[in-house]
């Protein structure tokens, strides 16, 4: 027993190395550590290495025992050091998650009406057709099914977690890799002949890859019937948009059939000094488990919303979580504030089918400026966020907003995306 439970004065020693390590680790800019992976920021220890090495130290205890470092554990067997950072807090602009941005072409073949919420009728059709075209196991439901890990409609639709994550806390879910985002104006009424525009944002290779289901589902969906009429759309052109500009390549050929090119580079442009953002869809955000409303909004709020769910994407369907300080991008947040701000509230109802009952769906509309001069290590996140939303119900539609970078007095106002409008 007494190899397995060190004796009293060998676990203060431990305590004492620990100390020692960790205060060195703080103050030194070289490598010190050997037995695992060092970054700016983070150390990555194989704890197992650790304890063949030094019998007398428990694993445990090899963690810093000051305030000066933070510790997350990662399944017991390896841990995260995240060291105090030395230099800013600029993130890594270069870590992109990937995206594809298809534009739906439909040409209405019924009269269709779309109230002030269409991406909830869109999202709702489009669950229901994936489900019909991917599900072996009919009129069973997903919760406990034996394939629910390696279900299609699953990692879309209710994309699982294992509620913990080592940099971004405890997470109940994994967010919804695409975005459903209605380009034509509405509330609407389509009579036959009439054009439709649907964006369809793809997040990730994974997702990238179920593709050809994702479609085959939206046009099913479309040729059933969207909104409460049941009017009935024909999916006539698939085109893959280019973020940075407004070039497009079909994704259908001649025969009608899907082929989905390369995409084409997510490359953020330089920041500008000021911008201002463009609410356009309601922006529906939690703090601190109450609603924001436009007396409570903050740009600290938005801007760290962004951050979250950016990194979660690149957790969960990306190339891993980014390498942030958090803390410093959160106190970099809360000192900045939104100027010439237009805020005010939105309310929208969805018809729930699941709970057979009206939900209450509004959030935040309107326009807000922000200078970048100083948190330029938002701007990537700004710019991305144009076209992964923001808050709540993103899968939605909800959450979009748009860039309008703003010159010096006497200059061009140009918006950021007005080739994509």
């Amino acid at each position: 027993m007494s190899n397995l439970f060190p004796s009293a004065s060998a676990r203060r020693a431990a305590r004492h190395r620990a100390r020692a390590r960790s205060e060195a680790l703080a103050n030194t800019n070289q490598e010190p550590c050997q037995t695992g992976v060092f970054t700016e920021r983070v150390c990555v220890i194989d704890l197992p290495t650790v304890a063949s090495r030094d019998r007398s130290l428990p694993a445990r205890q090899f963690l810093p025992a000051t305030s000066a470092a933070r510790r997350r554990l990662d399944s017991g067997r390896r841990a995260i050091l995240s060291c105090p950072p030395r230099g800013n807090a600029v993130p890594d602009a270069a870590r992109v998650i990937p995206l594809d941005i298809l534009d739906l072409h439909f040409v209405a073949e019924s009269e269709v009406a779309f109230g002030s919420f269409p991406g909830s009728a869109w999202r709702g059709a489009l669950g229901h057709s994936l489900k019909r075209l991917v599900c072996i196991m009919r009129r069973r439901p997903c919760e406990g099914c034996a394939i629910e890990v390696s279900c299609l409609y699953t990692r879309l639709f209710e994309p699982r977690s294992d509620g913990r994550d080592p940099l971004l806390g405890r997470v109940d879910r994994a967010p919804q890799p695409f975005v459903l985002d209605c380009r034509t104006a509405t509330p609407c009424r389509l009579r036959p002949g009439d054009p439709f525009l649907l964006r369809l944002v793809l997040i990730g290779r994974e997702t990238r890859e179920a593709a050809v289901y994702l479609l085959r589902a939206v046009e099913e969906a479309a040729r059933h019937g969207i909104g409460p009429g049941r009017g009935r759309l024909r999916l006539a052109a698939i085109e893959l948009r280019d973020p940075t500009g407004g070039n497009s390549i079909s994704c259908m050929d001649a025969s009608g059939r899907l082929r989905l090119p390369e995409p084409f580079p997510m490359t953020v442009p330089p920041a500008p000094e000021r911008v201002r953002i463009l609410l356009e869809a309601p922006l529906r955000m939690r703090h601190e488990g109450a609603l924001v409303g436009p007396g409570r909004f903050t740009v600290g709020m938005f801007l760290m919303n962004l951050v979250r769910r950016q990194s979660l994407l690149a957790r969960f369907h990306g190339d891993g979580p980014p390498d942030l300080d958090f803390r410093a991008l959160r106190e970099l947040a809360s000192r900045l504030e939104a100027g010439e701000a237009q805020l005010a509230w939105r309310e929208q109802l969805r018809r729930s089918a699941r709970q057979a009952t009206l939900m209450r769906m509004g959030g935040l509309v309107g326009r807000f400026e922000l200078d970048l001069r100083g948190a330029e290590a938002f701007w990537p996140f700004l710019w991305r966020g144009q076209f992964l939303h923001a808050g709540k119900a993103t899968s939605m539609g909800l959450g979009r907003y748009r860039l309008e970078p703003l010159e010096p007095p006497g200059g061009r106002t140009r918006d950021a995306t007005e080739e994509m409008a």
